[in-house]
């Protein structure tokens, strides 16, 4: 009885220690990392977005950050942060502690032709669908490099916040970066196992990402507490994605199950996305009626979604169109997300918003890749 009493103690102590280990290879919202994404960033009509960076060590580090719209035009800088150094960026034009390029508001071609709303005679349009203003909303990453910016390294001590404002109603709301810790070496090493020119969000070089998000909320209309809601936008952004100047394009499609208080489930609701995708609950492509208050009939309800493989968002490629490739396969794909809520508030009408990011569940592999800077050469000896 002794030794089977030792041997279940050391068990259940390695289980505790493997569950933990493994809970803490994940990306999250409230642990410095090395990486940094803030998946909502929004400068359309009358908004703005100030992103807050900070370096917590004592020694000064260079970042290499990427802007991307919605249609996947993308735009790239390198600051530097010195030690316990905290700085802010505004996204519309680029001012704040150091002068950056603004979000970029240009449109890439060759993926609008690839989903089928560039134009043409034999354009048609595919089941993924763009947001109105998917050229002035996109997401950010950053992440650590050595000062050349031939390589990422490590350095787990960046952290960050965004704050999404809107001018012409009045509000703003904030959120937390998703940070990954680099899981290679020591502080100020290459962050690299196998190739430069990607991170690899897969558990041994940086933390993985979460295989699926979850998220609560009162539907639209739904009137609770002394106020009323008017919208929730949904923001989420993939684990795959391709910064390359041979850019390629990744497909998901966005699975939603969702329960009302009386705990019935809802299921059906899809919407078929690239890397990145914002919209209203609501306004989801399929059984978007699965987040309205006449369908789940209670004040609030939850979501659960992941990023899966699915024959329904693919398509095959059109023979007529010879320059343009416009096949579409899916693959799974690890998430990253923000929800923000509008708000009524008491007999004046107020506006309100508040903004959350979703929590985890599970890991998914992923990965960021980059053009890193090509290394400078000396003249070779004669």
């Amino acid at each position: 009885m002794k030794h089977t009493t030792v041997m279940m103690s050391a068990v259940v102590a390695a289980s505790l220690l493997s569950t933990s280990a493994l809970a803490l290879d994940r990306a999250n919202t409230s642990e410095k990392g090395s990486l940094l994404v803030f998946p909502n960033v929004d400068v359309s009509g009358d908004k703005n977005t100030i992103i807050r960076l900070q370096n917590d060590y004592s020694d000064s580090v260079s970042l290499k950050c990427y802007w991307k719209n919605g249609t996947k035009f993308f735009t790239d800088f390198q600051i530097e942060l010195t030690k316990f150094q905290p700085i802010w960026i505004s996204a519309r034009d680029g001012e704040g502690t150091y002068s950056v390029p603004p979000f970029p508001t240009s449109t890439n071609q060759d993926y609008l032709d690839k989903i089928g709303l560039g134009g043409g005679e034999y354009a048609t349009p595919s089941r993924v669908t763009l947001p109105e203003h998917a050229r002035t909303a996109g997401e950010l990453q950053c992440w650590a490099v050595d000062g050349g910016g031939a390589s990422e390294i490590r350095w787990n001590h960046l952290a960050g916040s965004a704050t999404v404002v809107d001018a012409s109603q009045g509000t703003a709301y904030q959120y937390n970066a998703w940070g990954f810790r680099c899981l290679v070496g020591g502080n100020g090493d290459a962050c690299v196992v196998a190739d430069a020119g990607q991170l690899d969000l897969n558990g041994n070089e940086y933390e993985a990402c979460p295989k699926k998000l979850i998220g609560h909320f009162s539907p639209a209309e739904t009137a609770l507490g002394g106020m009323q809601v008017h919208r929730n936008e949904l923001t989420l952004a993939s684990c795959n994605q391709d910064l390359t100047q041979d850019q390629q394009f990744h497909f998901t499609k966005l699975k939603f199950n969702v329960w009302n208080e009386q705990e019935a489930k809802y299921t059906g609701a899809y919407q078929c996305m690239d890397s990145w995708h914002q919209g209203l609950l609501d306004g989801v492509q399929n059984n978007g009626r699965n987040f309205t208050a006449s369908s789940l009939k209670t004040d609030v309800a939850r979501f659960k979604v992941r990023g899966m493989k699915s024959s329904v968002c693919e398509r095959a490629d059109n023979r007529k169109t010879f320059a343009i490739d416009e096949s579409i396969v899916t693959e799974e794909a690890g998430l990253l997300g923000v929800m923000a809520t509008t708000y009524g508030l008491g007999e004046s009408d107020g506006l309100a918003e508040a903004g959350t990011t979703l929590h985890m569940l599970g890991q998914r592999d992923g990965f960021i890749a980059y053009d890193p800077q090509e290394v400078i050469e000396e003249r070779p000896a004669r």
